[in-house]
């Protein structure tokens, strides 16, 4: 597969897809001052892109404007390791949070190719 490629919102390959669905609930969760209005983000966020890097992916949200804003207003963190079929030392992730909002998901591996169908 060459990279990098780019996919327009919903066009990803669904395991991309599956993967944010999957991770960032759990990015989410917890008491953190920011997290409840991350969620109601969340559940309200569509995904613009999808970028593939070959050693990992991004997915861009768009939150719409009259969503609660998260305080403070710029994080980035993530604590999620996933173990990925094909992968020797697994993936992580980063969850970004731009003046408020729910920005990207990033999922990168740790010095290995992404996997065109990772599982």
């Amino acid at each position: 597969m060459g990279w990098p490629k780019t996919y327009a919102g919903n066009n990803a390959p669904t395991e991309m897809l599956e993967l944010a669905r999957r991770v960032v609930p759990v990015l989410l969760t917890g008491n953190h001052p920011a997290s409840a209005a991350l969620r109601e983000q969340y559940a309200r966020a569509s995904v613009t892109s999808v970028d593939l890097t070959g050693a990992g992916f991004f997915v861009e949200f768009s939150v719409p404007p009259d969503a609660p804003r998260a305080e403070p207003p710029q994080l980035t963190g993530g604590n999620v390791r996933m173990e990925i079929e094909g992968l020797e030392h697994g993936a992580g992730c980063l969850l970004f949070v731009r003046d408020g909002v729910l920005q990207t998901l990033e999922r990168y591996t740790y010095g290995e190719e992404w996997p065109e169908r990772p599982t």
